[in-house]
């Protein structure tokens, strides 16, 4: 189970890796990070299938529906809660100028349309809401959560072997 476990972390870090060079060669500021949601999922993907055949090789080719789910799962959480905190750290201390942005956007917005007051700082209270560390973080589970889910379904059934 060991293996299994690292292969979450690994595919925890791949991700958060790949983030980094991407702010520090400047490129995320472009793109607002969508190659690194692209490579969470692709990250993911390939992880728990992974962690799955591992397990039934581990189990000498036995692995019972619901073992490869929760082998599955595991490795979806494991690497989730990886990102989550870095998602966390990244928008809290490394790429702040991302929500700044946003509500420069969001004020920009509520000048070309013309809006009321308080119309305007609705909309920039939402972009600064959206932006925040916290959601950002929370998002990023969830979605490697939710897609870890239906790519365990998918390996765990091609990958179950009872008696």
């Amino acid at each position: 189970m060991k293996k299994v476990y690292s292969i979450g972390i690994v595919a925890g870090l791949i991700p958060a890796l790949f983030k980094t060079v991407l702010f520090f060669s400047g490129y995320a500021e472009l793109y607002g990070g969508s190659f690194t949601n692209l490579a969470e999922l692709i990250v993911i993907a390939f992880a728990i299938p992974l962690a799955t055949y591992t397990a039934k090789k581990e189990n000498d080719g036995m692995l019972p529906f619901n073992s490869a789910m929760k082998t599955s799962l595991g490795t979806a959480a494991i690497s989730g809660i990886i990102v989550c905190l870095f998602t966390f750290i990244y928008f809290k201390f490394m790429n702040t100028g991302l929500q700044a942005n946003a509500v420069l956007e969001a004020t920009k917005y509520a000048s070309e349309k013309n809006l009321s007051a308080e119309e305007t700082k609705k909309t920039i209270e939402g972009a600064r809401q959206v932006f925040s560390p916290f959601v950002q973080s929370t998002s990023a589970l969830f979605g490697i959560m939710l897609s870890g889910f239906f790519v365990s379904v998918i390996s765990s059934v091609i990958f179950k072997k009872e008696n």
